[in-house]
């Protein structure tokens, strides 16, 4: 019971490095417990906002369930939107009461909007707070931003494309990006001379020339984790080019499948490679690539889509070099030297 308080004993500044370790909804929460505490949240350098817990509490009980359907379907709705409201104005709240944005470092946005269909139809996209400056601070080293719901929500509820300030943001390191759009605005435009790490999932991008710019702009860049990104406008006459003398380990998971009756040009000039992970690559077509003589590790997962042998024997050619392969997938009947099958 006589135990010091130590954590009131230290300065201000750490604390506030110690709350930015917290979801910034239990930072902030931290106001209520003095006079001291109460603007030390406005200083935390991570930002961490996530409203996957709006469609949480819907009463689910028999009794609830047996009440006419137009009762819980109004009650559903009515809750979610208070709830929505809700998490608007707490991120609101926090980039409006922040003291020194400036300071901030990492930035994780969570936006979840399937529960949103059925909801009037409101302003419920997120694409306001990334066209606001403040969102994409000048010193940000870390961002995480993931969009999630299905066709027929993001249909009415157009998700915005990320700034024009996202591609000069000259201290960002590490960028996962999912469900976001990346605009036509990139080509040539792009300039991240720290990044090193680069993840995209699900990410829809303008053109080839939008994709080629991102990843040229990137000269330090080492790793680049692409799962299932779509090129909006490609036609067989595009080549998706990859280049980086930086780059040593690329993931290619189900890229741009829109129409499986056309090929898909891409060409990697990556000299420096060490490892290659493609998969589900049905469709697409090895042109111009320089060898990899630095591949240490490729696997190759031909997926569940049919593939012809000339196809495989493409990017297996293309992976020669390398000191082990990987090949996995739908079973294959043929001898390929260097090539180690796993057991599933």
């Amino acid at each position: 019971m006589d135990a010091d308080d130590r954590l009131s004993s230290l300065p201000d500044d750490v604390i506030s490095h110690i709350l930015s370790f917290l979801q910034t909804e239990y930072a902030v929460g931290t106001a209520v417990l003095s006079r001291r505490w109460k603007d030390l949240w406005t200083r935390v350098s991570y930002l961490d906002f996530d409203n996957s817990w709006i469609s949480e509490g819907v009463p689910e009980d028999i009794v609830f369930m047996y009440r006419p359907p137009h009762e819980w379907v109004q009650y559903a709705n009515d809750r979610v939107q208070r709830r929505v409201l809700e998490f608007h104005r707490f991120v609101d709240k926090v980039l409006s009461q922040h003291k020194n944005l400036d300071s901030v470092r990492r930035l994780r946005f969570r936006y979840h909007f399937h529960f949103l269909r059925g909801l009037p139809e409101l302003n419920w996209s997120p694409g306001f707070w990334f066209q606001s400056q403040w969102v994409f601070v000048p010193l940000i080293e870390e961002l995480d931003i993931g969009i999630y719901g299905d066709i027929a929500v993001e249909a009415t509820h157009c998700m915005s494309c990320l700034p024009q300030s996202f591609y000069t943001l000259k201290n960002l390191r590490i960028v996962k990006l999912e469900g976001v759009t990346l605009s036509a605005a990139a080509k040539g435009s792009v300039l991240l001379p720290s990044m090193k790490i680069l993840q995209l999932c699900d990410v829809k991008i303008a053109d080839c020339e939008s994709f080629s710019s991102l990843i040229s702009g990137c000269p330090v860049l080492e790793t680049a984790l692409l799962n299932c990104c779509y090129i909006l406008f490609w036609n067989e006459l595009d080549v998706l080019v990859v280049s980086s003398p930086s780059l040593k380990n690329l993931e290619m998971n189900r890229m741009i499948s829109f129409d499986d009756s056309l090929t898909y040009h891409i060409a990697i000039e990556t000299p420096n490679l060490e490892e290659l992970h493609l998969d589900s690559f049905a469709g697409l077509k090895f042109i111009g690539s320089s060898p990899l003589s630095c591949l240490n590790i490729a696997h190759v997962d031909v997926g569940q889509c049919p593939i012809s042998y000339h196809a495989l024997d493409e990017v297996l050619n293309y992976v020669s070099n390398a000191k082990e392969v990987f090949l996995s997938g739908k079973p294959l009947v043929m001898t390929i030297p260097k090539v180690y099958f796993r057991p599933d």
